[in-house]
């Protein structure tokens, strides 16, 4: 149900469309150096999933990394009620049902900080994403900025033809659309490409094992 993409970082796919688009959707779980994990943009949840969930460990924080993922922050808090709940503080007003054990400000809150630096796309106030590095396995999560989607249906398949990200990684339209300051955006994105990582996470589309620096820079291009 979970691979192991790389040391202590563990991922699970699963179906998910929208408007025709079958965009596949990743949730993933890291090994922190305590032992706990961090579960970052849970998906739909089964018994089976919360199963094997727990066989990797103790679930210590669940992040919500943006506006956009959060459909399902709620269940997996009520089923692991002793992780803490992370999220843009945005979301607070966009989920009046959640509530929050801690903000995702402008840096890793204390309590992530020995395992992950954080930086915060700005200029793009309708997603408000957080990026996540884990450090100990070169490794950095995203969620909405790029797609890497290669295998999938006719329609998406020309959608992102359209776009020019088909087996590409690139940004979607709605995220372009969605971007009101690509000057700050950029410099957020460029703190980002400071890291040193090797490898790439991304919510939709295929993982990026080695080169994932360069590769996302070369992605994001439009942000000038």
């Amino acid at each position: 149900m979970f691979i192991e993409f790389v040391d202590g970082v563990y991922t699970h796919e699963q179906s998910f469309g929208v408007m025709g688009l079958a965009l596949g959707i990743r949730m993933t779980v890291v090994r922190m150096g305590d032992g706990g994990l961090l579960v970052h943009s849970p998906v739909r949840p089964s018994p089976e999933l919360e199963a094997a969930v727990r066989k990797l460990g103790e679930v210590r924080h669940i992040v919500g990394p943006n506006l956009f993922h959060h459909l399902y922050l709620g269940h997996w808090k009520a089923a692991f009620p002793e992780a803490a709940l992370w999220a843009p503080p945005g979301l607070a007003k966009k989920r009046k049902d959640l509530t929050l054990d801690g903000e995702l400000g402008r840096e890793a809150p204390a309590a992530l900080a020995a395992d992950f630096d954080l930086i915060a796309v700005d200029g793009q106030p309708l997603v408000d994403e957080r990026i996540l590095l884990h450090r100990a396995s070169g490794t950095t999560i995203l969620t909405d900025q790029v797609f890497h989607i290669h295998d999938t249906n006719w329609f998406t398949t020309g959608y992102l033809k359209l776009c020019g990200i088909h087996q590409k990684v690139g940004s979607s339209v709605l995220l372009k659309m969605g971007t009101k300051d690509k000057a700050a955006a950029r410099k957020s994105i460029d703190r980002v490409l400071g890291w040193e990582f090797d490898h790439l996470v991304m919510a939709h589309g295929e993982l990026i094992r080695d080169g994932a620096r360069e590769k996302l820079r070369a992605g994001m291009e439009w942000l000038g």
